[in-house]
């Protein structure tokens, strides 16, 4: 695996303020793949790109990005959320069940689903314009 990939995911995880399990389940993988990843001493297999770029809020092709050694396109130029003592309106949790939550584990499911609704945003635009 490159070094370059595994750098920038291990970086960019910590950007998002997400422990290595919370990233795992964003990208639905174990935690030791994970790992392996971040850490490089193994490289991903090509179907599971998609699920590190969505993980680490990466714009499609930000895994060969990184992998290249360019810096990958985050889905947007916003940095993550700061407070996430309250769930995302759309996400269905109630507040104590949120609240349950460790922070680490309320900026992940925050990411993630920011990134879900960015992409039905881009995924509705484009079925528009067919």
């Amino acid at each position: 695996m490159t070094t370059n990939l595994a750098v920038r995911i291990r970086t960019r995880r910590e950007q998002l303020a997400m422990s290595q399990p919370a990233a795992a389940r964003a990208a639905g993988v174990s935690r030791t793949t994970w790992r392996s990843w971040e850490s490089g001493t193994s490289e991903p297999e090509r179907f599971n790109y998609t699920k590190i770029e969505s993980a680490m809020r990466w714009e499609p092709g930000g895994v060969e990005a990184a992998m290249d050694g360019r810096e990958p396109t985050p889905h947007d130029h916003s940095p993550p959320h700061d407070d996430v003592s309250e769930p995302p309106a759309g996400l269905g949790i109630d507040l104590a069940r949120w609240r349950s939550f460790t922070e680490t584990d309320r900026r992940a499911l925050t990411a993630i689903y920011d990134a879900a609704e960015q992409r039905r945003s881009h995924g509705g635009s484009q079925r528009n314009a067919s």
